[in-house]
């Protein structure tokens, strides 16, 4: 069995805001990046997206939330934060924002926004084949459990194509040699009725019946793939995605 990290770095997955002379900074940050931490104006248009580190200043409040960005509920128009490893994320109505300034690291002329995937993927090959481990470990219970649901069905999903790309080509197979036994039996049937056989018998022959045996097995496997092509889906319509990698898992917040 062989391992392929998708991504590196776990011990730096989560970018929890933490105090240090008045700036917000996410843990394993050194010195030098510590004193170039700065924090600007974050835009609507390409900001607000999984894994940025915002400052949110609220309005009917003397409070500002700082935190990793979860998600980007655009539809009830509301942004969900957390702001501690294990904590649900908390949700922030848009019309209760004052302010929204995003983390940035300023270094050698040069900068970037500081951002911390909270999920990372995992690729498990085992022969032909793929299975997926997702770790998210500064999720909330109920991410970890949604997260969990998504990789079991997905890797179910894996399971059941493989046995029913096996039960496919057993079923090629058998088809294959009832037609040549159909074949064969037919060619006897023909040397009988001329009378080429030894002691100038001809007894009658039943044309054998092709076997529907792997043809049954294939019609439950490709029942069972169905289904789970189906739980995919619904598991995946409770998870966000970005660039074709999953980044969150929606949960009830009540």
């Amino acid at each position: 069995m062989k391992l392929h990290l998708l991504s590196m770095g776990l011990l730096g997955l989560f970018a929890v805001p933490l105090t240090c002379h008045g700036q917000s900074v996410s843990p394993g940050a050194d010195a030098e990046e510590i004193k170039s931490l700065v924090y600007e104006p974050a835009s609507p248009e390409s900001d607000f997206v999984p894994g940025k580190v915002f400052q949110v200043r609220l309005k009917d409040k003397d409070e500002s939330v700082q935190g990793v960005v979860v998600r980007v509920d655009k539809q009830q128009k509301r942004i969900f934060v957390r702001t501690q490893p294990g904590a649900a994320p908390r949700p922030i109505d848009e019309s209760a924002i004052k302010q929204v300034d995003k983390a940035v690291v300023k270094q050698a002329g040069n900068s970037k926004d500081q951002s911390k995937r909270e999920i990372h993927q995992i690729e498990i090959f085992n022969g032909g084949l793929r299975t997926v481990s997702y770790v998210g470990l500064t999720l909330s219970p109920k991410e970890k459990a949604r997260l969990q649901e998504i990789e079991s069905a997905e890797n179910e999903l894996v399971r059941l194509q493989a046995l029913a790309d096996r039960e496919a080509r057993l079923a090629d197979l058998q088809i294959a040699m009832s037609a040549e036994r159909l074949n064969t039996q037919r060619i006897i049937n023909r040397l009988l009725d001329r009378g080429e056989v030894i002691g100038g018998l001809i007894p009658v022959a039943a044309v054998p019946v092709p076997d529907i045996e792997g043809l049954n097995s294939l019609q439950a496997a490709n029942a069972a793939l169905t289904k789970a092509r189906q739980n995919v889906l619904v598991a995946r319509n409770q998870a966000v995605y970005q660039d074709g990698r999953l980044v969150a898992v929606i949960v009830d917040d009540k």
